[in-house]
């Protein structure tokens, strides 16, 4: 009779055993990373780096000569200083276990392959938010800086920095897998390396080849850039926080089944297969329900991503493709770029709901110098849909003022 009361207590015994023997590994983890001068060292080149591009180098991402109290700067390099810092941090989770014959000794012990992977996972992962946390005094030097004292996007930035979390979290996870490919450190942090960057631009190489085009916003979405750039806005969508989780999980499932292989058993080997096989159709199912669910919070201070409903609705029943050319590009002074900026945030939010039916181009009309040269590339030409429109309507068109920006500006 007191058999059900028995049972959740039960639950909660076991599942604090389970995280218990996770923190075990993810303790030991840490201890290895900081009581060695390496750990430091990467932590304090990826702080030294980020610091000479955001307040010393004379490039674009200087935060004093752009005139901009943003740290827009620090969420475009991080990405790319993240693609040898995780690797780095992972290289030896367990590469180095392999190669020292330790890797046996632990699977012997009352601990599962994922618990491994886990505890090693959330230890790199740990490390690289750890690397992050520095950067705080670049937001508070940027929040004294502004003129008024405060002028920052505080939502926005916080959202930025939710997505360079997400980043790390999902190229510690490659990072990891790479590492349980090989015995040899260097080689994990290679392919870590090239994992990385693929994850991250690759996609978008793809989706940019001519017989690819079909499938280009299939492809857009499996890369990394593709939903960084969403939060890095300061907009947390669902979509894009299920596709890191599904990354996560789809990577480190990877690294515990290649660890598996270490076992001779076949049942436990079928068993763990048929359990990847679920999880992987599960996450493939889930993102491709999402695309259906559209929940987003906007935490820029001025909601500048948040659209009127009746806006959607224009870009949701869209009959045919339109194509916008914005004639803003090149070298401009400091108020034209925040102008452009502006557009392009306008641009994307209209693209969230239009869909594959919005595209859009920043033009640069210094290269332009042909006026008819320029109407023939960029006026668009006239569709079923337009020649059923009154010849009022079309004289009104984006021909018409496209011609009339050009002579105008």
């Amino acid at each position: 009779m007191r058999l059900p009361h028995i049972i959740p207590h039960t639950s909660y015994f076991i599942l604090f055993l389970y995280l218990w023997r996770m923190l075990h590994i993810l303790k030991k983890e840490l201890n290895a990373f900081f009581t060695s001068l390496t750990g430091y060292l990467v932590i304090i080149v990826f702080l030294l780096v980020n610091a000479w591009f955001l307040w010393i180098g004379n490039n674009p991402l200087n935060i004093i000569e752009g005139g901009f109290a943003s740290l827009d700067g620090l969420f475009a390099i991080a990405p790319w200083l993240f693609l040898f810092l995780l690797p780095a941090i992972t290289m030896r989770t367990i590469a180095d276990e392999k190669k020292s014959g330790t890797i046996e000794l632990l699977l012997t012990q009352p601990i599962t392959v994922r618990q491994l992977v886990l505890g090693k996972y959330l230890a790199a992962t740990i490390v690289a938010w750890l690397a992050l946390l520095p950067t705080l005094v670049y937001y508070i030097s940027v929040y004294q800086l502004g003129n008024p004292v405060g002028n920052i996007d505080a939502g926005g930035t916080w959202g930025s920095y939710i997505g360079l979390l997400l980043l790390a979290a999902g190229y510690a996870a490659i990072g990891v897998f790479a590492s349980s490919l090989t015995d040899n450190q260097i080689v994990a942090f290679i392919v870590a390396a090239a994992g990385c960057f693929f994850v991250y631009l690759g996609f978008d190489g793809l989706a940019a080849l001519p017989g690819l085009q079909a499938a280009s916003r299939l492809l857009l979405s499996l890369g990394i850039n593709e939903h960084y750039q969403s939060l890095s806005r300061g907009v947390i969508d669902c979509r894009d926080l299920l596709y890191f989780a599904s990354l996560i999980v789809v990577f480190l499932e990877a690294a515990r089944l290649r660890i598996c292989r270490l076992t001779d058993v076949r049942i436990y080997r079928f068993t763990d297969f048929r359990t990847s096989v679920i999880l992987l159709v599960s996450v493939v199912l889930l993102n491709f329900l999402a695309g259906f669910f559209l929940f987003r919070i906007d935490l820029t201070a001025d909601k500048r991503y948040t659209l009127a409903d009746a806006s959607k609705r224009v870009m949701q029943q869209l009959d045919d493709n339109i194509q916008v050319y914005v004639f803003l590009d090149g070298d401009m002074s400091i108020p034209m770029k925040k102008l452009r900026g502006t557009i392009k945030e306008t641009l994307d939010e209209l693209k969230v709901h239009a869909g594959a039916r919005l595209r859009y181009e920043f033009v640069d009309l210094a290269e332009e110098t042909d006026p008819r040269e320029l109407n023939q590339v960029y006026a668009p030409r006239a569709t079923a849909h337009d020649r059923r429109r009154s010849k009022y309507r079309r004289q009104q068109g984006r021909a018409h003022l496209v011609s009339r920006s050009y002579h105008y500006v």
